[in-house]
């Protein structure tokens, strides 16, 4: 449900789709899309070296780039979300399980 969720809602469009301070290995594969990385970094030192543009180091340097975007997905732990909301950060769910979030810019 959670990959069909999201190709849905960008298969009109080219929404650029970000990680906040997780990463799901498998989801470019089943998305067939680049994930841009927010905050993680995990074991993808040697990713990150290759193609730096598709991560960002921290929440705070990402959130301007959420605010100046027309459309854009996010996928957020719960607990990020509750931060954004307290902040007023623009966003819409779109797809929410017990672990992730997935929000849109509007």
């Amino acid at each position: 449900m959670f990959n069909f969720t999201i190709n849905n809602y960008w298969e009109t469009s080219d929404i650029k789709i970000y990680a906040i301070n997780l990463f799901e290995y498998s989801l470019p594969y089943y998305l067939q899309r680049n994930i841009s990385v927010v905050g993680y970094q995990g074991n993808m030192q040697f990713g990150i070296g290759r193609e730096p543009g598709n991560w960002i180091a921290s929440e705070a340097d990402f959130l301007p780039v959420w605010l100046a975007t027309q459309q854009a997905l996010a996928i957020v732990s719960p607990d990020t979300y509750q931060n954004w909301q307290k902040q007023n950060i623009p966003m819409k769910i779109v797809y929410q399980d017990p672990r992730r979030i997935v929000v849109a810019r509007y």
